[in-house]
C-alpha cells in the first residue's frame, strides 16, 4: 500500500510540475499575445483584417478566406488558450478590424471584456452545434486538493467543440456564410474554399468511422476532458485525468481510482497533450506496462506546426490515427 501511495504522489508531482511549466510559458509578455509567434500571419497588408480567437478558428478561417482578407489570431497561437487573457492594448487592436470570429460555447472567457470595450462584429461559430452539457465533477474525482484555487469555469457547456470534425464542418459553414455576407462579391470564392475543406473533413470522418466501427472496446485515457465531442462522433469513451481545462489537477484518490480503472479495463495507452509534458503519462504507463501517445487539443500549437503550415484537418487526422492505433 505504501509503495502504491508513493507512486501516485510521484505522478501528482509530475502533473504539478507540468502545469507549472505550461503556465510559465503561457504567462509571457502581453506584447506576444497577437502575432508574435505566428510566422504564417502577415506583418502588414492593405487587406481588411479579420481576427480569430485561437488556433482551430484561425486555421479554418484562413483556409476559407484565402487571399481575400488578412486573417490574424487575437490570442497567441502557441500559448494555452484556456489561460490567455487580452490586455487593453490587445483589445484596442480590434477597433480597425472587420470581424472577430470565435469558437463560442464559453471557450473565450474574455469575450465580455471585448464586448464592453469595442463595437467589433463577433461571429460565434457554435450557434448551430449540438452542445454537450458540462457535467459537475465530484469533489473526489477531478477537483484539486482542498484549499487549492480553481479557475476557468467555462459555464454550462463543454467548449471543446472543434475537436469533433463533424462540428468543424458546422463551424466552417458559419465562417463561409459570414465571409460571403460581408464580402458578397467574392462569395463564390469562399464557397469553393469551404467546399474543398468540407470534402476533406468528410473523407477523414468516413475513413475513421470505418476503422473504429470494427472495434468493440473504445476507451481512451486522456490528460484532460477535452474529447467529449470526438467521443460522441466515433463512439469512444474518454477516461480523463483532469476536468474540462488542461490546467486542472487530480487528487490522490482520483489518481488511485484512475490507475485501478485502467488496469481493470486492460487499457494499454495513456495519451498526453501534444506540445506538453509526457512525464505523468509515462509514469502511469509504467504502472500498466503500457505506451504513451500524443493527442492535440489544438488549444495551442508549436512554432514548427505554424512554420510547416499544419492545418486543422491535419491535426484531427493525426489524433484519430493515434487513437485507432492505441485500440489495436
Amino acid at each position: 500500500m505504501r509503495k502504491k501511495l508513493l507512486s501516485v504522489v510521484t505522478i501528482l508531482s509530475l502533473l504539478l510540475a507540468s502545469c507549472s511549466s505550461n503556465n510559465n510559458a503561457e504567462n509571457s509578455s502581453d506584447d506576444k499575445s497577437i502575432n508574435s509567434s505566428t510566422t504564417q500571419q502577415v506583418e502588414s497588408s492593405d487587406k481588411e483584417v479579420i481576427y480569430t480567437s485561437f488556433y482551430p478558428i484561425y486555421s479554418l478561417t484562413s483556409q476559407i478566406a484565402g487571399d481575400k482578407f488578412e486573417v490574424k489570431s487575437f490570442g497567441n497561437l502557441t500559448s494555452e488558450a484556456h489561460d490567455w487573457e487580452p490586455s487593453a492594448k490587445d483589445i484596442a487592436k480590434l477597433e480597425d478590424s472587420k470581424l472577430l470570429i470565435i469558437n463560442g460555447a464559453g471557450m473565450e472567457e474574455w469575450l465580455d471584456d471585448v464586448k464592453n470595450s469595442t463595437d467589433i462584429e463577433i461571429l460565434d461559430t457554435t450557434k448551430n452545434v449540438d452542445l454537450i452539457k458540462a457535467e459537475d465533477h465530484d469533489e473526489d474525482e477531478h477537483e484539486a486538493e482542498e484549499g487549492e484555487e480553481h479557475h476557468h469555469h467555462h459555464g454550462e457547456y463543454d467548449p471543446h467543440t472543434w475537436l469533433s470534425p463533424m462540428n468543424a464542418k458546422i463551424q466552417a459553414k458559419a465562417i463561409y456564410e459570414k465571409l460571403s455576407e460581408i464580402d458578397n462579391e467574392n462569395a463564390s470564392y469562399y464557397k469553393n474554399n469551404y467546399e474543398n475543406l468540407d470534402k476533406e473533413l468528410d473523407s477523414i470522418i468516413k475513413e475513421y468511422k470505418e476503422k473504429l466501427d470494427n472495434i468493440d472496446d473504445k476507451k481512451i485515457v486522456v490528460n484532460h476532458e477535452a474529447f467529449g465531442y470526438l467521443s460522441r462522433d466515433f463512439s469512444l469513451e474518454q477516461i480523463s485525468l483532469t476536468g474540462l481545462t488542461s490546467t486542472g489537477e487530480a487528487n490522490l484518490k482520483a489518481m488511485n481510482e484512475i490507475i485501478d480503472e485502467i488496469k481493470d479495463e486492460k487499457i494499454n495507452t495513456v495519451f498526453y497533450e501534444k506540445g506538453g509534458s509526457d512525464k505523468s503519462a509515462k509514469v502511469i504507463a509504467e504502472q500498466i506496462n503500457g505506451d504513451v501517445k500524443p493527442l492535440s487539443t489544438m488549444e495551442f500549437v508549436s512554432d514548427d506546426d505554424l512554420k510547416n503550415d499544419v492545418k486543422y484537418q491535419d491535426l484531427i487526422k493525426e489524433n484519430l490515427q493515434n487513437i485507432y492505433e492505441s485500440l489495436q
